[in-house]
């Protein structure tokens, strides 16, 4: 019973200590949503607070009614938001699209799918060195591919050009 209080209190310490220094975590903000819908999104969630620390039956009754019709006008707006931030993605597709820049079109895609962005990440080069500039991870992909396909080469794997190959159906 007093090892659990123990780890208990430890527990909550080490919680404690780590919000503190670390904050809690946040939710990634949607990229569609207006700051006008999220204060209505406030405003829904101080409604079901007050409905959680009522008591009277009446009293959470009509605000459950309001909580509702909150709920109702907040999904409405959110759905609006997101129609008109896809049709607007949609808008910059189609010129990036016409102008043919592919880089663009990729990019609005696959924001639009939810898909990450693959970014340059750091690898380790030979020796174990953290590499993490673009161009020194470059040059370790190629360094790795030669490696990886040139090792040992010999006549019989060497392809020849295209006319050199026997025709075995003949």
């Amino acid at each position: 019973m007093a090892m659990q209080k123990a780890r208990k209190r430890i527990e909550r310490v080490y919680t404690e200590a780590a919000e503190q220094v670390l904050g809690k975590k946040r939710r990634r903000k949607k990229p569609w949503i207006r700051d006008e819908t999220w204060e209505m999104i406030a405003q829904r969630t101080d409604l079901n607070s007050k409905i959680l620390g009522t008591r009277s039956e009446r009293i959470k009754r009509s605000l459950k009614d309001d909580y509702k019709e909150k709920d109702r006008e907040v999904k409405r707006f959110v759905r609006a938001d997101k129609r008109h931030w896809v049709e607007n993605i949609a808008k910059e597709a189609e010129t990036a699209a016409s102008s043919q820049n592919m880089q663009a079109l990729y990019r609005l895609t696959k924001n639009l799918c939810n898909e990450k962005l693959r970014e340059c990440v750091s690898i380790m080069n030979k020796d174990g060195h953290l590499v993490s500039s673009m161009d020194e991870v470059m040059e370790r992909w190629t360094e790795y591919f030669t490696d990886i396909l040139n090792t040992g080469t010999n006549e019989s794997t060497k392809c020849g050009r295209r006319g050199q190959f026997s025709n075995r159906g003949n």
